[in-house]
């Protein structure tokens, strides 16, 4: 199991992240501090570290990353609420609005990029993100288009370490083409597309979408004894929320539906062509209580498991 990003963690890889650092609690603080950034041409790319926000808001004309570091709220994407929580990571271009509101004991990394910035073909030409660069540097301007990835990194270490990294090299760094935080963006940008693909995004296709919602109900339906959503989740490296909404989204059911059409279909067929005993047919179910399973299966055939297999078994011949 990977290891969650801790305040141990951060102290220990980089003792002085607090004392380099700009710690910003509101927004207009966040307004106030991108409105100076925008003004000053010296300077390309900036970052801060805020906390205690209820809500966040970035209509900013600059390519932005917003990590989460702790607590939960929620993100308002194209009309959608989606849930987020520690180690969220949110990429969005010079096009795209950013709004997280009912924020829980929330603290986060804000870095801040000017286009500009790209124009020193170093950079790019050091991206592995060939999917990224079209709307993140793209070369006609002409036609704005709003490009958003996000990834919900459940219990990732690296993208975390990553990130301060970043924060701490433009703090230290603020020079306009620094080449440690180039490098410090490039790398952050390159595990991202390489080891984490990004689990929505404007330009995420509905059929990658619904064939990684395939492989899940795949996954679980071979899983059944063990499942949890928690172990399907952790197997696919995804958060909780985040799988349950996909799961909900592709197929108008959720996870929990189609557990019980699986295990009841399951448990059909055991009935019906084994002869293991009932209580072995629970047990492979994954049903730890008896009762319960008894209810829904009647509930679902109108008969109990013994009369199902009684009827299956020596089916009544007509006439």
């Amino acid at each position: 199991m990977h290891d969650l990003i801790t305040d141990k963690t951060i102290n220990d890889l980089f003792p002085s992240i607090k004392q380099l650092r700009l710690i910003i609690k509101n927004q207009l603080d966040l307004d106030a501090e991108i409105f100076r950034f925008e003004d000053n041409p010296n300077h390309f790319i900036t970052g801060f570290y805020g906390r205690n926000f209820k809500t966040i808001t970035s209509k900013a004309p600059l390519i932005r990353c917003l990590y989460i570091t702790h607590g939960h709220g929620n993100l308002l994407l194209n009309g959608e609420s989606i849930a987020v929580e520690q180690n969220t990571l949110l990429l969005v271009n010079q096009y795209t609005q950013v709004e997280l509101t009912n924020l829980q004991q929330c603290e986060f990394i804000f870095v801040a990029v000017k286009t500009e910035y790209f124009d020193a073909p170093a950079i790019v030409n050091l991206l592995n993100a060939d999917n990224l660069k079209q709307f993140y540097f793209p070369k006609d301007t002409s036609t704005p288009v709003p490009y958003y990835n996000l990834y919900i990194l459940a219990d990732y270490l690296t993208i975390g370490i990553l990130v301060y990294l970043l924060l701490q090299q433009i703090l230290k760094m603020p020079d306009a083409y620094d080449k440690s935080t180039y490098m410090a963006f490039v790398l952050l940008i390159n595990e991202l597309n390489t080891r984490h693909p990004d689990l929505k995004s404007t330009a995420t296709d509905i059929n990658l979408r619904n064939e990684l919602a395939a492989d899940i109900l795949a996954y679980t339906k071979q899983h059944l004894m063990d499942y949890s959503l928690e172990t399907v989740a952790r197997h696919f490296h995804l958060s909780p929320n985040y799988l349950s909404h996909l799961i909900s989204s592709a197929t108008g059911q959720t996870l929990s539906n189609h557990v019980r059409e699986f295990r009841l279909t399951l448990a059909r067929q055991l009935l019906q062509y084994s002869k293991i005993s009932i209580d072995e047919v629970i047990t492979q179910l994954g049903y730890s209580d008896k009762t319960y399973f008894y209810k829904i299966f009647k509930a679902e055939t109108q008969m109990t498991p013994l009369q199902y297999r009684k009827q299956m078994t020596f089916p009544t011949k007509a006439g």
